[in-house]
């Protein structure tokens, strides 16, 4: 269904030349025909500045809070953008799936949508604003929709726009503490999702703070799963009756696509066609992605907080030859983020041979603490041998894949794709 401004529920001044789109963005580089920008305000910079360049790549009309031959002019563009996205969302009359938690909610909406072949947004957009754009764009459901939140009361806000039908949390672990408060608090606004919902479950590391919540997980829960075990690089268990393989030696990616089968079975989807297309799940960009040459890479450089440093070592100790973890520093941890660094540092110490880190607490994390990604870089590149298992993790503000990105070229002969 296109996105025609003639429909748009607030006061509007629209322009002469303005045609309906079939999708919108708050990014202008994403911006081209058929694809309408919005204006909005942005932490540096007004979505205002890049009015011309979206216009010069061919949005059917810019929706802002200045006049033009091809703008939809409104008074505030991101409160227009989110009525217009709730309005859209209320004719949808299929079921909305969304997912949160704090590790594991991408994978999780990755393994839904490619299980159950439903839409979703790209990579991680779970922002109201990303979630709107999104919605704004589809005129029919089922729909698989990640949730995330980093303050008080924003869950709320997304519940709101979203209306879904089935939630799940992966996991309740410290991230976003800075926000959120702790542990208690980030339960309590995770929590949210579940508000007007007729079926929601929790993962095994959220099950304690959701008693009498229906659960998932391997060894226990309402739907449980067994005789987990990895091998030639697979993770394979039993799920409702059926054999699941998923294409990579991971705990977080097996649990996902448990998620995936249980949701599946609630929505009456045929489980043998979902299982068949788990089996062929693709990897998803910096996010325990395994690269493999003469030694092996896994890419899990998108985000990191202390459970999903704590899977990512696992997952580096499951694996064949010498172990090598490069770390950096989790945002957001508030005034624990020293004793959580130190915690992990513990754990990677008893997971890998080697351990170099980077960043404001390298040296929580290792004894190799380096004082910048150039250093870092030099290291590797001398130390690291054929052979070498070597996990890359850390906040996304960190910037490690830039070292992944030197030491894939020199090993692998490819920086492709990080």
């Amino acid at each position: 269904m296109p996105i025609d401004p003639a429909e748009l529920p607030v006061p509007a001044k629209i322009g002469p030349w303005v045609q309906p789109a079939q999708s919108i963005t708050y990014d202008s580089r994403r911006v081209g025909p058929g694809i309408a920008f919005a204006a909005l305000p942005g932490a540096t910079t007004h979505g205002n500045a890049y009015l011309e360049d979206a216009l010069e790549r061919g949005a059917p009309f810019v929706l802002t809070d200045r006049a033009g031959p091809r703008a939809v002019q409104v008074a505030e563009p991101l409160t227009a953008l989110k009525v217009w996205a709730e309005q859209r969302r209320l004719r949808l009359k299929e079921p909305i799936i969304a997912v949160t938690g704090s590790v594991g909610k991408t994978s999780a909406k990755h393994a839904l949508s490619w299980g159950l072949q439903l839409p979703s947004p790209e990579g991680n957009l779970n922002t109201e604003v990303a979630l709107a754009c999104f919605l704004l764009g589809q005129d029919s459901g089922p729909l698989v929709l990640e949730l995330g939140i980093d303050r008080v009361g924003e869950m709320d806000q997304l519940v709101d726009l979203v209306r879904p039908d089935l939630a799940a949390i992966t996991a309740i672990g410290a991230a976003h503490l800075s926000g959120l408060g702790d542990l208690g608090g980030v339960a309590r606004e995770k929590g949210k999702i579940f508000r007007g919902t007729r079926f929601g479950l929790v993962g095994p590391l959220a099950r304690a703070w959701f008693p009498g919540r229906p659960s998932y997980g391997f060894g226990g829960g309402s739907w449980p799963a067994s005789q987990l075990r990895f091998e030639a690089g697979r993770a394979h268990f039993l799920a409702l009756g059926r054999a699941i393989t998923v294409p990579s030696p991971s705990a977080a990616l097996a649990e996902a696509a448990l998620l995936a089968v249980v949701i599946a079975s609630e929505l009456r989807y045929d489980l043998g066609d979902v299982a068949s297309r788990l089996a062929e799940l693709p990897p998803l960009g910096g996010r325990q992605r395994i690269l493999s040459g003469p030694l092996t890479l896994i890419d899990d450089c998108y985000n990191a907080n202390p459970l999903s440093m704590q899977a990512a070592l696992e997952l580096l100790a499951r694996l064949e030859g010498r172990k090598v973890a490069v770390l950096g520093d989790m945002l957001e941890l508030g005034e624990s983020s020293q004793a959580l660094h130190l915690q992990v540092g513990c754990l990677a110490s008893q997971a890998a041979d080697l351990v170099f880190s980077v960043g404001d607490y390298r040296s929580q994390l290792s004894s190799r603490p380096a004082r910048s990604l150039e250093e870092l870089t030099a290291w590797l590149l001398q130390e690291l041998r054929e052979g070498d298992t070597v996990l890359f993790k850390a906040s996304r503000a960190v910037g490690l894949e830039r070292v992944l990105r030197a030491v894939q070229e020199k090993f692998l002969g490819s920086s492709e794709g990080v």
